[in-house]
């Protein structure tokens, strides 16, 4: 067993004496302290007595109590207790304490939260130059929480709580019978019954798991009760179930013998299941037969069942192997830190971090596997910053807290975009959500690592399963089949990690690079909060109209060279296969005026090399018709400045030229556009690259690092396309940037001038 910290380093309380002269630490000073059931209300309305309620409508106000200026607050940190505590909470917030707009006559001051379900406190500043005193600083992280410590349960549902040395089990019981039992959570958080309905059960009729009771595998149907189980290898050596461990491992009492051979971490799940009161836990490493490709293959294919279904999944975040262990709970002791002040005998404060933040932290979230066993699970009990988190669809509880004992009180303030969108989608309000959640989670997930990148697909099949059946379309190498043009529009935008090509996947997909991407273009279309005055807010017609602005029909195209349709517009979807979008192009207005004679391309013109490489890829390439034509791009000069902009300005050569966005330049030196290119391209200085022309614009604008003059006022924009340039690669073409044209530059393109082609995209 561990020892808390509360056993070990009980914080030391504050003399009466030693308070400041600022007006909060006069009203502590002077405060009588009640018993300990009467201390959170009489506390909190002392505070409102003095003005620290923001007040919101008709006689709207924003409430405060002066703390002090910056400079005083840091010269108190010493011997005012609440002074130190508040140097603390902004320290821990990046850049605030140092930043060069902080004035050191700023004003910190206290807030209580102006609902009346929280009633915590908010640390903020206000500016000196303020005019009007508004607060527009927080000395507090995202979801972070300043609450009155209680010493047990009298002191009522929002006091924070002292965490113990070991897991409180009888407590997360609690949580998953409240979540059982409440209406509000039946049929959102206890979902499995939903998820069990679906086809997903025909392909995998029943779900081998370990029962931690027999300790042996076993088939339990979906109706039974099961831990799913979210961590990282690190270092470790997990057990691995082969074809020839499968009737011995069946055995009553089998895992036994090898049960000390297992990581740590498993071994603590173990413990956590049985004193849970539950019987079966499933993990992959013990339950995919890892030397079987089809029980492998089947098991990932239905991640969404496995971990959806799940009574609950625990997340093991709290260290960097399963070598570890989970603190508290085996011979791993926890190491807790509770960041508590002492004010007065009788009245502590202590600040509560989101478990998002710690999780941030944790070796757990940079996992590509992880993300997913995350989101697609209803209930999570997550062991991390040593002590114990629940989050369900509806409540986050944690160890350090008593919201638990006011279960109907609302608290969400851990619940993320991503989250609210995922149940937005859930619920099958529109087709938009599920494509938001998507890129959103595409987005997150790209920046993480994966041991072997041939699993970039492995890793997300769960959420792209639950995002085509919930968008009711197919899915095509990770993109959604019925958003093709949209969804192909993707960037990699400046991180600390370049891009780099998976060539096991296709260049024209997300899973076809490595690296932070974006889907800036669908998020411009803002259509989470869509107006649409004719059809009352539909997200969904705003998103068919964003599409509509295409001419392109999408073939994928398998080593035989066999065609299939993926995407075609709606005005052409009449139209035979191999019909063009030719005459669509033709009548744009910009184009008509243009004086192009442009030609039907016919539909598999293969050669050698062609049909050779789409015998050797492990993916569908893709097969479109449109316009190409050939652009010079040139570097940037001295950062991108406006002011610099100009003919005279001295340009980096390519090979010394640091960023990845170009200028797209015509015959003439004309300004014909941007280029986001995917990996900084080594090219001579008098290039011309190939572009094809994509689609219309959405509007004019560009997620560049540099400004390059392309962005224009709304009521004068030019029409522009979206443009991809394409590389010969190996004898087929591949993707390697997007960008924007105006229409009217086509005309200052380089020879051959505009073709209409047949492309097949690697």
């Amino acid at each position: 067993m561990s020892l808390a910290i509360s056993q070990l380093d009980e914080p030391t309380p504050a003399r009466e004496d030693q308070f400041c002269n600022g007006a909060f630490c006069q009203l502590v000073k002077n405060f009588q302290v009640p018993p300990e059931r009467d201390l959170r209300r009489a506390f909190t309305d002392l505070l409102i007595a003095h003005g620290a309620q923001s007040v919101y409508g008709e006689n709207a106000r924003e409430g405060g109590i002066v703390i002090g200026t910056k400079e005083e607050v840091l010269s108190r940190t010493p011997s005012c207790p609440f002074c130190r505590f508040v140097a603390g909470a902004a320290d821990t917030v990046e850049n605030f304490l140092d930043h060069p707009g902080r004035d050191a006559k700023d004003v910190f001051i206290v807030q209580v939260s102006a609902r009346s379900e929280d009633e915590f406190l908010w640390l903020r500043s206000i500016s000196a130059k303020s005019r009007d005193g508004v607060p527009d600083g927080s000395l507090m992280l995202p979801g972070e929480q300043v609450v009155l410590l209680g010493r047990s349960d009298e002191a009522g549902s929002r006091t924070g709580r002292i965490v113990g040395g070991e897991p409180d089990y009888a407590r997360m019981k609690r949580w998953l019978r409240l979540c059982d039992e409440d209406p509000l959570h039946i049929g959102v958080c206890t979902g499995g019954d939903i998820v069990k309905l679906s086809e997903a059960r025909t392909a995998l009729p029943s779900l081998r798991v370990v029962d931690v009771l027999d300790m042996r595998l076993v088939d339990i149907g979906w109706q039974e009760r099961y831990v799913a189980l979210s961590y990282v290898w690190g270092t470790a050596n997990p057990p691995k179930l082969l074809r020839g461990h499968l009737a011995a491992y069946s055995v009553k009492g089998s895992l036994e013998a090898v049960l000390p051979t297992m990581p740590k971490t498993i071994q603590d799940m173990f413990t956590v299941v049985r004193e849970l009161d539950l019987r079966y836990l499933w993990f992959d490493a013990l339950c995919l037969v890892q030397d079987d490709l089809e029980d492998l293959h089947r098991g990932i294919r239905n991640m969404e069942l496995v971990y959806e279904s799940s009574y609950v999944t625990i997340i093991t975040a709290d260290s960097d192997s399963a070598d570890a262990g989970i603190p508290g709970v085996g011979a791993l002791p926890r190491n807790i830190k509770q960041d508590r002040q002492v004010l007065k005998p009788g009245l502590e404060i202590m600040r509560v971090h989101s478990v998002d933040r710690h999780l941030r932290q944790s070796k757990w979230n940079t996992r590509g596997w992880t993300l997913q066993e995350f989101y697609l699970s209803r209930r999570t009990i997550t062991f991390v910053n040593s002590q114990a988190y629940f989050r369900c669809r509806q409540r986050t509880w944690y160890e350090d807290l008593r919201t638990d004992l006011e279960p109907k009180l609302p608290g969400r303030q851990d619940l993320d975009f991503l989250t609210s969108v995922r149940d937005t989608m859930d619920t099958g309000g529109n087709h938009v959500s599920s494509y938001t959640f998507l890129f959103e989670i595409l987005a997150i997930y790209q920046g993480r690592d994966l041991t072997d990148e041939n699993d970039a697909l492995n890793a997300m099949a769960g959420i792209l399963t639950r995002v085509g059946t919930a968008a009711k379309t197919k899915i095509v190498q990770g993109l959604p089949a019925n958003i093709l043009p949209l969804a192909m529009l993707l960037f990699h935008p400046k991180s600390r990690r370049a891009p780099r090509r998976r060539m096991a996947f296709p260049s024209w997909s997300w899973c076809g690079w490595t690296g932070v991407t974006s889907w800036y273009p669908f998020d411009k279309l803002d259509l989470m909060n869509a107006a649409d005055e004719i059809n009352d807010f539909n997200e969904d017609v705003e998103l068919e109209r964003a599409i509509s602005r295409n001419w392109i029909t999408y073939y994928t195209v398998c080593g035989a060279g066999q065609h299939e349709m993926m995407w075609t517009p709606a005005s052409q979807r009449h139209l035979k296969m191999g019909d063009s979008g030719l005459e669509k192009f033709q009548a744009l207005p910009e184009v008509a005026g243009m004086d192009m004679k442009l030609e039907e391309a016919h539909l598999d013109p293969t050669s050698d090399v062609v049909h050779q490489e789409r015998r050797v890829r492990n993916y569908p390439l893709l097969a479109f018709q449109t316009l190409t034509a050939h652009f010079r791009l040139k570097t940037i000069p001295k950062g991108g400045n406006l002011e610099d902009y100009d003919l005279g300005a001295e340009r980096p050569s390519f090979k010394d030229y640091k960023s990845r966005t170009y200028e797209i330049c015509g015959i003439e030196d004309e300004d014909c556009g941007s280029l986001y290119a995917d990996v900084r391209l080594l090219l001579k200085e008098d290039n011309v690259v190939k572009l094809v022309v994509l689609g219309e614009c959405y509007r004019v604008e560009f997620p560049l690092e540099f400004d390059v003059d392309f962005e224009v006022d709304e009521e004068e924009e030019e029409p522009a396309f979206w443009v991809m340039m394409i590389s010969l690669i190996v004898g087929i073409w591949e993707r390697r940037g997007i960008g924007q044209i105006s229409q009217s530059g086509l005309k200052y393109c380089y020879p051959p001038g505009p073709k209409w082609e047949q492309i097949e995209l690697a």
